[in-house]
C-alpha cells in the first residue's frame, strides 16, 4: 500500500513537472491539511497559517525541480510530504521572524495525541501542566521544543530549521527541558503549599 501511494506521488510529481494543472492540484488535495496543520502549530493564527500553507504550496511547486536533484538513482532520497513539510515549517519561521510573535504549542493538538486508557485525568492533567509551562519559556526554547518534541524533527534538522549549529540546537533543546522542568517542579511546590 505504501509501495503503492509512494508511486502514485512520484507520478504526480512527473505530471506536475509538465505543468498538468490537474496534478498540482491532486498534490495540494493530497497535502494541504496536514502542511496547514503544521503551520498552525507554529503560528497559532489560522488566518496566517492558511497563507503560510498556500505560500509554501508555491514555492514547493516552483522548486519541484530541486526535489527531482536529491534523488538519487531515480528514487528520492526524502519523501515528498517529508520535503514539503520542511518548506513549511522554514516559511512559519520566517513568518513568525517578520512579524516577531511569540510560539505557542496548541494544547487540543497535544491533548488529542494523548493516550488515556491508563489513567485518563492523569495524562491530561501531565499533558495540559507541561504546555502551560511551555508558554512561560522563552520564544527560542518554545520554538526548538515544539520543532524537537512535537513535529519529531531531530537535532540536526532543528538546527538547520533555526539557522544554528547542531551544538547550539542539543544545548538549546536541553536548556529548554532543562527549564521545563525547573518550571513544573516550580508549580508542583506551590500545589503542595
Amino acid at each position: 500500500m505504501l509501495k503503492q501511494q509512494a508511486n502514485h506521488i512520484e507520478d504526480l510529481i512527473n505530471r506536475c513537472l509538465k505543468n498538468e494543472q490537474a496534478a498540482y492540484y491532486e498534490v495540494y488535495e493530497n497535502y494541504h491539511h496536514a502542511m496547514y496543520n503544521v503551520s498552525y502549530r507554529i503560528l497559532h493564527d489560522s488566518m496566517e497559517a492558511e497563507d503560510v500553507m498556500q505560500e509554501s504550496f508555491i514555492n514547493a511547486f516552483q522548486k519541484l525541480k530541486t526535489f527531482r536533484k536529491q534523488s538519487k538513482y531515480g528514487k528520492n532520497v526524502i519523501p515528498f510530504g517529508s520535503w514539503l513539510k520542511r518548506i513549511v515549517v522554514n516559511n512559519s519561521i520566517n513568518h513568525l521572524r517578520k512579524n516577531k510573535k511569540i510560539i505557542t504549542t496548541d494544547l487540543e493538538i497535544v491533548r488529542d495525541s494523548v493516550d488515556d486508557s491508563v489513567n485518563p485525568d492523569f495524562n491530561r492533567h501531565k499533558v495540559e501542566l507541561v504546555l502551560k509551562a511551555i508558554e512561560n519559556l522563552k520564544p527560542n526554547y518554545k520554538l526548538a521544543l515544539n520543532l524537537h518534541l512535537i513535529e519529531g524533527y531531530d537535532y540536526e534538522e532543528v538546527g538547520e530549521i533555526m539557522q544554528i549549529s547542531y551544538q547550539n540546537s542539543r544545548t538549546t533543546i536541553s536548556r529548554a527541558k532543562q527549564s521545563l522542568r525547573k518550571i513544573i517542579n516550580r508549580k508542583d511546590e506551590q500545589k503542595q503549599i
